[in-house]
């Protein structure tokens, strides 16, 4: 399953400058250059670079859409855990022997 982004087109700042090249991108993801590189390349849910002749740019607001979109996942599961951790933990009784 693929996630899409969104038309951020309609999202972005009117004046929102690019980052041009992958030292400005993976300062944007604080990675290092091959490491935003390999993001890039990768099958599932590649970061949103755009290609310009041999110069490399990326929008900062289709960076932070795309970070949230890959961290979704783990929060649900966070949740999940959260909820059956809940659902798990007994249930503390006196026995009705309570001091009052």
């Amino acid at each position: 399953m693929t996630m899409q982004l969104p038309d951020v087109d309609v999202l972005r700042p009117p004046d929102e400058k690019p980052l041009d090249g992958w030292k400005e991108i993976a300062a944007a993801l604080r990675c290092s250059v091959k490491h935003a590189a390999r993001l890039a390349s990768r099958d599932r849910s590649p970061l949103p670079v755009y290609c310009y002749g041999k110069r490399v740019y990326a929008w900062p607001s289709e960076i932070r859409i795309w970070q949230r979109l890959q961290n979704l996942p783990y929060q649900a599961s966070k949740i999940v855990e959260r909820v059956n951790a809940k659902k798990a933990r007994p249930r503390v009784s006196d026995g009705g022997n309570r001091k009052r």
